[in-house]
């Protein structure tokens, strides 16, 4: 049964609009609490992932495991019963990850929570050069805020794409709430958005994450243009409100990456020689760089080609941290890039 949300001081606060938005985002999570079967989520050293989720297959009804890294998606597979996915986790590299499952059914995607932090940990075998890889559950973090991706701004894309809306829409606008606010970004990182009445202007605050890590939660009253660049790695860029229960988005989701470009900046779109981005072939040694010219595909996409997870595995044996990760970033972002690149009518989210 769905429950009215009591309106709190905060939300006495809010414009109208923006305050009846608020209140339907709490009911939202107070009714799915109720109805939605959580997951129960866990992942055994072994890659076993366990989950308590109903799963009734069908071509409309399946659940997904998605796996993000450092703020990126990283890998996104189908899955059924609990079982191991040890052929899927090897591809990773040795990180933090975030473990989430989603189902498709009547409500759309919608995920189960809570979701699971791990660390994939790679062990060298004594007397051999075989390595072993094994799952450390983390704890939560204290502040679940402080991270991306964190439940309250999944539940928001949940409640967003209830009924059964596309969830990738909420990256090009935010139709939950009017009026919303309409994040852009420039190649070099800086966001742009038009301004709004001083009603509503004087209650929005930023969420900038990046690698994963919340880096600014200030306030965006009469910020029309932002610099975002820490440096290479993903970003998801929010403009929202402070409501009841916390933070609510206004904005689209707006997510990019950033990498090398020359002169020491950065950009969404690095430069590429035959499907290869430049950053990785000045930077790989002879030997890896045979491996990765063997192993990519010549144009870039297919991100979860045969291909591309044998450039995953050479991947990640390289021996920087820093080179690693910029790999990996690309693995996560490739397919998507050249697509924008090809179809700018895609990502309108991008100012050219």
């Amino acid at each position: 049964m769905w429950c009215a949300a009591t309106t709190s001081s905060v939300q006495a606060d809010l414009p109208e609009a923006w305050a009846a938005a608020n209140v339907r985002f709490e009911d939202f999570i107070s009714a799915r609490a109720e109805l939605w079967p959580p997951a129960n989520l866990a992942i055994l050293p072994d890659a076993t992932v366990i989950h308590e989720v109903p799963i009734r297959e069908s071509r409309t009804e399946h659940l997904t495991l998605a796996i993000y890294q450092e703020g990126s998606l990283a890998l996104s597979t189908i899955i059924g019963d609990p079982g191991s996915f040890i052929d899927k986790v090897k591809m990773l590299s040795p990180d933090v990850y975030t473990l989430c499952v989603l189902s498709s059914g009547p409500l759309g995607y919608q995920h189960h929570y809570p979701i699971v932090r791990f660390e994939l940990v790679v062990d060298e075998v004594q007397g051999s050069q075989e390595r072993k890889a094994r799952m450390v559950t983390l704890h939560p973090p204290i502040d679940p805020e402080e991270m991306w991706p964190n439940e309250r701004l999944l539940l928001f894309r949940d409640f967003h794409v209830f009924p059964k809306r596309n969830p990738f829409e909420i990256r090009g606008a935010n139709e939950k709430v009017s009026p919303a606010v309409l994040l852009q970004v420039h190649e070099n990182g800086v966001v742009e958005r038009a301004l709004l009445d001083p009603l509503y202007e004087q209650h929005l605050v930023w969420r900038i994450y990046h690698n994963g890590l919340l880096v600014n939660r200030s306030e965006a009253d009469g910020v029309a243009r932002l610099d975002t660049d820490r440096g290479p790695g993903h970003y998801l860029v929010l403009v929202g409100i402070e409501g009841a229960g916390g933070f609510m988005p206004v904005s689209n989701f707006l997510e990019y990456p950033l990498f090398p470009g020359g002169a020491g900046h950065n950009v969404i779109f690095p430069s590429q020689t035959n499907g290869m981005p430049d950053f990785l072939i000045d930077r790989s040694p002879p030997d890896q760089m045979q491996n990765l010219r063997e192993s990519w595909p010549e144009d870039g996409a297919g991100a979860y080609s045969a291909k591309t997870i044998y450039a995953k595995e050479a991947l990640g044996r390289l021996p920087d941290q820093n080179h690693q990760r910029l790999a990996d970033l690309w693995k996560a972002w490739a397919w998507h890039l050249n697509q924008y690149r090809s179809q700018p009518d895609s990502a309108p989210w991008i100012i050219p």
